[in-house]
């Protein structure tokens, strides 16, 4: 019978992927010099939030192709992490809640360019804020020249200095944008053309901006959260950039200063002009009470034979607050 020391690298690296890093520190660490080999080779999700600094500074270094940081480690920490952590296995990193400047000095220490995934929200930190994301968001834009295929930011990381975008982000497939103007969103979207899938948070959508570099012909699935004032037109616009579109969900606050946000008709055209593949449409509206009461835009949607015919797959649903 095989002793389980005696399995070869890759089985012991199957066992490994069903445990956390801490689970595999705890209990195989310092057994046999033979599972030390194997830990320190095997490339393991590191969550730097849940696991003793200690252990990595002392035991390590430690292979890793998942970086977690989800609060702000020691200074001592991040300025050595490369002598504590081996990066030659990176793949993936996901900040939350931490240092700008942490981050910026993580980065520096990573292959940028072996990246497949990057998620990097709720930053912290004061003074030349402006600086420190650029610098950011150039490190990021090396991954986007080779392998990144997703990208989840908050915003900061895009901003409309479009000189930050060093160039085009050709690998990225998929994409999160958090708390984004419509100028970043455009400026975005132009620079990464390849996309398949978005997810975007924006805090209004009104600008009148020349879309016409902005060329979508791989994203199929698009969600669009507004938070704020939105416009028809400008809205439009960006949807007829999307001409392969499969998967549409969008979610708005209507006002009465823009009556086309729900002109069933105008929908329509859009659909039938340029989103001629779109099969699931999810839109969402929000509007207070207050706002012409006795008006109920569904009822327009649901006399349309056009929206009938599409049912269940076309719903389009009013939400009223009070």
């Amino acid at each position: 019978m095989t002793c389980f020391e005696h399995l070869c690298n890759a089985l012991l690296f199957e066992v490994f992927d069903y445990l956390s890093f801490n689970e595999i520190v705890k209990g195989f660490l310092g057994l046999k010099e033979r599972f030390n080999q194997a830990i320190r080779n095997y490339p393991a999700l590191i969550d730097v939030s849940k696991t003793s600094e200690n252990i990595l500074r002392e035991k390590g270094p430690f292979q890793c192709r998942t970086l977690t940081m989800h609060n702000d480690a020691s200074e001592e920490f991040i300025y050595n992490i490369g002598s504590y952590i081996n990066f030659r296995s990176l793949r993936a990193i996901d900040f939350q809640y931490i240092n700008r400047y942490s981050a910026l000095s993580i980065l520096n220490e990573l292959p940028m360019e072996r990246l497949e995934s990057i998620e990097m929200s709720r930053l912290s930190g004061d003074g030349h804020v402006g600086s420190i994301l650029q610098r950011i968001w150039s490190l990021i834009a090396v991954a986007g020249r080779n392998q990144l295929e997703y990208l989840n930011v908050q915003l900061g990381l895009v901003c409309e200095d479009e000189a930050q975008l060093l160039s085009d982000l050709p690998s990225v497939k998929r994409a999160t944008l958090t708390d984004v103007s419509d100028s970043e969103l455009f400026m975005f979207c132009c620079r990464a053309s390849n996309l398949c899938s978005l997810v975007v948070s924006a805090t209004y959508f009104t600008s009148n901006i020349d879309m016409s570099d902005l060329k979508l012909f791989q994203l199929t699935h698009l969600s669009l959260a507004i938070q704020k004032r939105s416009s028809a037109k400008s809205l439009h616009q960006f949807l007829s950039k999307c001409s392969n579109l499969t998967d549409l969900e969008l979610r708005y606050w209507y006002s009465r200063v823009d009556h086309e946000m729900l002109d069933c008709e105008r929908w329509q055209s859009l659909i039938e002009q340029h989103l001629q593949r779109l099969s699931h449409l999810s839109i969402r509206i929000l509007r207070y009470i207050s706002i012409e009461p006795d008006t109920y835009y569904e009822d327009r949607f649901e006399k349309s034979e056009f929206w009938s015919e599409k049912e269940p797959l076309f719903q389009i649903k009013v939400k009223l607050l009070l």
